[in-house]
């Protein structure tokens, strides 16, 4: 079973989700209001048409995809690649990369990769609260209804007086001593070991009389047969 959080933990979590609704200072626009403009501005820098993870179009310099260019790095043993060439799959060399471009690159490849993270932030906290919502609604529903009711004694429910229903102990013959078999409350269970003790037949169950009797009494009146 998961450790539930305290209380106060509890009541910082929701204030931080308060905190959305409320700017941080007089003049400033809402928490809620800037995360939105400022994801909507990262989406719309980053483009549309990407079809490829590093943030290019399948086909371009920068794109991966069958029939692409290949990229190779020319590198000094000592230090880092300093030039890019981009050959064709024929191994033609088609284009040599400065550095500066090739930087301008990965500062897109990483706006690209910032920007997806935001985005699946956003959209699992989203998520989370209104998951939140439909567990507390089913708790709800749960209190609402109850446990379910428990199954009672197959031959003397309702036999008793409202209310007095009593609840299964056992299911089965009873050591073969009824022809089929039930599910039965300890009294009934009890009063069938005790007549097969007593010497009467098998199957014996206690009439309606029997059972009214044990009601009022507390204690089964056996007949011996």
């Amino acid at each position: 079973m998961a450790l539930l959080p305290t209380t106060v933990s509890i009541q910082r979590l929701t204030e931080t989700l308060r905190a959305l609704g409320e700017a941080p200072a007089k003049g400033q626009p809402r928490r809620i209001d800037d995360l939105e403009a400022r994801l909507v501005r990262a989406v719309q820098r980053d483009g549309t048409g990407v079809s490829v993870p590093d943030g290019y179009p399948t086909g371009t310099l920068g794109g991966g995809g069958r029939g692409g260019p290949v990229v190779a790095v020319e590198a000094d043993e000592n230090g880092p690649a300093d030039v890019v060439a981009v050959t064709s799959v024929e191994g033609t060399v088609i284009a040599r990369i400065e550095p500066d471009e090739r930087a301008v690159r990965q500062l897109r490849d990483r706006h690209h990769e910032l920007t997806v993270r935001a985005v699946q932030a956003v959209d699992s906290a989203v998520a989370g609260v209104q998951r939140a919502f439909g567990a507390l609604a089913s708790l709800d529903d749960l209190l609402k209804t109850g446990p379910p009711a428990p199954k009672t004694c197959d031959h003397c429910t309702r036999k008793r007086g409202k209310g007095w229903d009593r609840p299964i102990y056992a299911t089965g013959t009873v050591g073969d001593r009824l022809e089929r078999a039930k599910a039965l409350c300890e009294a009934c269970h009890s009063f069938v070991r005790q007549t097969a003790a007593a010497g009467s037949r098998a199957g014996y169950l206690p009439s309606d009389k029997q059972i009214s009797d044990h009601e009022q009494r507390g204690r089964w009146r056996i007949h011996v047969t």
